[in-house]
């Protein structure tokens, strides 16, 4: 894993494993951003350590990964190569934006904001679709700007100025 790690560190698959000393079946390892590993030249390395801890030591992964990325041929062939031996079941996760938006209102303390955000979830779903926006982070960074907009437009601003700023077409 050296260069994983970045440095000229030698290190032996199964001698760390052992000095971890933990029980592996009470653990799944979750990779998050599997696509932005894969872009490493490590990444032949980085899956033999994970087949080691699969193989030897029984260990549960779990990849979260934009398989879109990592199945172009060209930028990750070593994860096509790999994914072989290492992914026994995938699952494709597709977001629900107005599920999402509507789990974010039930939870807003906000009711201005939450009756706004509720009102405007099937626009907000149209445009992720039309930009082929699935990232929930985005969303729910994009909501947070949204809220500090609307908080301060209905602050500063009189109610009329505030609805049409807000209800422009995107």
């Amino acid at each position: 894993l050296s260069n994983f790690f970045g440095g000229n560190i030698n290190l032996n698959k199964t001698e760390v494993t052992k000095s971890l000393d933990i029980d592996w079946n009470n653990y799944v390892i979750c990779i998050d951003d599997l696509e932005r590993i894969a872009q490493t030249d490590c990444i032949t390395e980085f899956f033999g350590y994970l087949n080691d801890l699969l193989v030897n030591h029984k260990v549960k992964i779990l990849f979260i990964a934009n398989e879109e990325q990592l199945n172009d041929e060209n930028k990750h062939s070593d994860y096509t190569r790999n994914k072989e031996k290492l992914v026994r079941f995938t699952y494709q996760y597709t977001c629900n934006i107005i599920y999402f938006i509507e789990t974010y209102v039930n939870n807003e303390k906000n009711t201005q904001f939450s009756e706004y955000l509720n009102s405007e979830k099937e626009r907000i779903d149209k445009f992720y679709h039309h930009h082929k926006l699935k990232n929930l982070r985005t969303l729910k960074f994009n909501i947070y700007i949204l809220k500090q907009i609307y908080n301060y437009l209905q602050n500063n601003y009189e109610q009329e100025l505030l609805h049409a700023l807000i209800n422009k077409k995107y």
